[in-house]
């Protein structure tokens, strides 16, 4: 039995910070596009931070949830 957050996939065990990074990336951008299609990326003052921040908030409130 491992202690360490690993996932299987295809039978190689990943780090699952590692894919959580992978789909906050797809999370930032789902938010940008829906953000785009609203309109409201005109209105953001720094909209690479406003992503990266959308980004890091799923990362790491999926990550706790994982070790949960």
């Amino acid at each position: 039995m491992t202690f360490s957050p690993t996932i299987s996939v295809f039978g190689s065990f990943f780090p699952t910070w590692l894919l959580l990074v992978l789909l906050g990336i797809i999370f930032a951008v789902a938010v940008r596009l829906v953000c785009t299609l609203t309109s409201w990326h005109e209105a953001l003052p720094v909209p690479v931070l406003f992503y990266a921040a959308c980004a890091a908030i799923f990362v790491f409130s999926a990550y706790l949830a994982c070790l949960a």
